[in-house]
């Protein structure tokens, strides 16, 4: 399943551990996606998304879209 489709079909935290697995292969077979392909970049863009976020209600679903937007977010 794409990374994108998954991280929006997530129910759970068995979803969520799946997805953690997609992701790590996901850095690793296309770097070319990742603008923040180092760890001080990569939690930048955590930050800077999870500010942005007008939710303050925390689910497996959303702290898998948090960490895919990690990737490119600025």
């Amino acid at each position: 399943m794409d990374i994108l489709k998954q991280a929006n079909t997530i129910k759970d935290k068995e979803d969520f551990v799946e997805f953690m697995k997609q992701l790590s292969r996901d850095i690793a077979e296309n770097p070319q996606v990742w603008d923040n392909d180092s760890l001080e970049h990569y939690i930048g863009g955590l930050w800077g998304y999870s500010i942005s976020l007008e939710t303050d209600v925390p689910t497996w679903k959303l702290f898998a879209q948090m960490l895919l937007a990690a990737r490119v977010y600025e």
